[in-house]
């Protein structure tokens, strides 16, 4: 395969460079073909040999460069790979530290993209200096939406009384969405421990599986106390327990692993992830982590959201379709494509027989309340979004534009989304996966 970049960087920062391939493949007009290795070369493959395919077949190299990659010997030798073939090189620099090994002479007489404050904000000018470097002419910016990039995103706040209902409603409407995979999950399997991961309050998996005979033990973790707090509460003395752990934390599995020692856990037989990864930074380092810590066999169950898979008809003056545009300008409403990449992650993380067990929850047959319910689980948390993006930046046009907007159409959305024509598709999606067994009997498929 043919790249325009081949990018070069410590693993430790992976979530900058996935932020970085999504800017320069999907939010310009003249999108650049990128590689990196974690996302790129397939398990299996012999790694130093996709290197040496991908840097030949690179038109040239961006080197992350942070006082991990400053140390990394395999930097050295991609360094060194890229100047043999005359390959040109940008220096994307988010550290001062001095230049160690190979850098010291490859790097030295170099110009610098200087990205020691806001990387992204920068990604532009590296944008602009590949174009220019590669002889891209009249290269422009298309949109800086978040749409297109992972953040880190603690979204969930317990004192928003207003979310919690949403959520309450939410979990209420995909219950038979949920219910009959999780039947088909757990069927025939006894004294089932469960880690569910981003609990929020609980109230979700305890309802999906605390009264469930055959499942002996629930972990939940989120990173938010309060959240935490509430479920101990609302659950004390059922088989569930809670723990306020950071998820994205480099010692998010040492502190899991010693939860799972306090109740005498040496692996989970099922992992549960609802609504989260659309609000993790880099969700393919969770799901590369936890599967290490469920038994062969065992599974998991991914829930995310793909507004890509939105549909509204009949939509009078693209009124649905501009309001999910807005959507993806909130960062605190997610990495809205997040759902189209969990195959991908899982399949990276040695994963098998992954399936796509559900695509979208749509309106027909739906009862008024039923309706109700679908129209505020996802366009009052739109309405929620954008106002608070515009009382944190009132001065920016967009954010000002967006909200008058929506408020001035939100009354009209909600008439015509209860019209006895109309039909609405909302991109959730269900995913599973199993570990596969040491043994012969489980192999991937």
């Amino acid at each position: 395969m043919k790249y325009d970049v081949f990018i070069s960087y410590s693993s430790s920062d992976l979530g900058i460079v996935s932020k970085m391939a999504s800017y320069l493949e999907d939010t310009v007009e003249v999108g650049l073909k990128c590689f990196y290795a974690q996302r790129d070369i397939p398990t299996g493959v012999n790694y130093p040999r996709a290197i040496v395919d991908a840097l030949d077949n690179s038109k040239m190299m961006i080197l992350v460069f942070t006082e991990e990659s400053n140390k990394s010997e395999h930097v050295d030798r991609e360094l060194e790979l890229a100047c043999e073939g005359k390959k040109p090189v940008i220096a994307f620099k988010m550290s001062d530290v001095r230049l160690e090994g190979a850098k010291r002479y490859y790097l030295k007489n170099l110009n610098w993209i200087e990205a020691y404050v806001d990387a992204e904000s920068m990604f532009k000018k590296l944008y602009l200096d590949i174009c220019r470097v590669l002889g891209i002419n009249n290269a422009k910016i298309v949109s800086t939406s978040s749409n297109n990039i992972r953040y880190k995103n603690n979204y969930f706040k317990i004192e928003d009384d207003n979310e919690l209902e949403r959520l309450k409603i939410q979990m209420e409407l995909l219950e038979d969405f949920d219910n009959d995979i999780y039947d088909k999950l757990l069927e025939g399997r006894n004294e089932i421990r469960v880690l569910d991961i981003g609990t929020n309050c609980g109230e979700t998996i305890m309802n999906r599986l605390g009264a469930r005979d055959n499942v002996d033990i629930i972990i939940g973790v989120d990173i938010n106390e309060e959240a935490i707090m509430a479920a101990n509460s609302s659950f004390k003395g059922s088989k569930g327990f809670f723990y306020k752990l950071d998820i994205e934390s480099r010692n998010f599995i040492t502190e899991l692993k010693s939860i799972m020692k306090i109740h005498k856990i040496e692996k989970f037989d099922f992992i549960n992830i609802s609504m989260l990864l659309l609000h993790l930074e880099n969700p393919q380092r969770i799901i590369r982590e936890v599967q290490k810590i469920l038994v062969d066999g065992g599974s998991i169950f991914i829930r995310d959201i793909d507004d890509g898979l939105n549909m509204a008809y009949p939509d009078y003056n693209n009124s649905f379709k501009k309001t999910i545009e807005i959507c993806s300008r909130n960062i605190e409403s997610g990495y809205r494509n997040s759902g189209r990449e969990i195959p991908t992650m899982l399949a990276n993380a040695e994963m098998c027989d992954i399936k796509l067990e559900k695509m979208g929850i749509n309106s027909l047959g739906m009862s008024y309340e039923e309706k109700d319910a679908l129209f505020n689980t996802y366009f009052s948390f739109i309405l929620s979004d954008t106002r608070n993006r515009y009382e944190k930046d009132p001065n920016k046009r967009e954010n000002k534009e967006d909200y008058e907007w929506l408020e001035s159409v939100y009354e009209k959305l909600e008439e015509d989304f209860h019209a006895h024509n109309f039909f609405f598709n909302l991109g959730f999606v269900i995913f599973t996966a199993t570990k596969k067994s040491s043994k012969t009997s489980l192999k991937c498929r």
